[in-house]
């Protein structure tokens, strides 16, 4: 073999050399990549789980706020309860007063009569 052989047989074990280390670190890449993908897959179920989450409190807020709607109309149904009942209380008492009032007068008037003592 002559010394130009050698040199390009030297040089092709070299080129060879140099292929297999690239393969190498061509699979170790790829392992890094796979990782990166496992990894990203996990974050994406994580953010799908975050999603549904959200959308679960959004419906939440939605019924809470058909709630609080449904509780501001009771609570001015019952404000307007107590102003009839505060009415009719004031009615009541102008009876009560009035009739005390006649009555009263009735008894004065059987006294004079002495019907009554």
């Amino acid at each position: 073999m002559t010394e130009f052989e050698s040199a390009v047989l030297t040089a092709i074990n070299g080129l060879q050399e140099q292929m297999q280390e690239m393969k190498s670190d061509i699979k170790g890449i790829n392992n890094r990549l796979d990782k990166v993908d496992t990894r990203l897959d996990k974050i994406e179920n994580r953010l799908d789980k975050v999603e549904n989450r959200l959308d679960s409190i959004e419906s939440d807020v939605t019924v809470m706020k058909t709630d609080i709607t449904s509780m501001k109309s009771d609570i001015t149904t019952m404000q307007s309860d107590i102003e009839d009942i505060k009415e009719n209380t004031a009615i009541t008492r102008t009876a009560a007063n009035y009739n005390g009032e006649k009555i009263e007068e009735l008894a004065t008037e059987l006294q004079k009569a002495n019907i009554i003592a």
